[in-house]
């Protein structure tokens, strides 16, 4: 995945029914914009412990790498993980 280096906010969406991790990125002057998707897919997973979703924000793509490096390792892995925190939670 290539993201320009100018973005300043992104929404994580995962699903672990399908095992994937849907990332959206957003340019600084875009925050309201941000907020807005992140509440909608909120609403839309309340309730749902298959799905997540996290609005982060970061200098560039690189940074958030940096500080969330579990979002782009192994996503396998890290869903699994997930599941079993999940599980136990709920």
């Amino acid at each position: 995945m290539i993201f320009p280096q100018k973005k300043e906010f992104f929404v994580l969406e995962l699903n672990t029914i399908q095992e994937k991790i849907t990332i959206t990125s957003f340019l600084k002057k875009e925050e309201k914009k941000a907020i807005k998707m992140y509440s909608e897919v909120e609403k839309k997973i309340y309730g749902k412990k298959e799905y997540d979703v996290v609005l982060i924000g970061a200098d560039n793509i690189t940074e958030l790498k940096k500080a969330y490096p579990n979002y782009f390792a192994d996503t396998n892995e890290f869903i699994k993980n997930l599941i079993k925190i999940l599980h136990k939670v709920n």
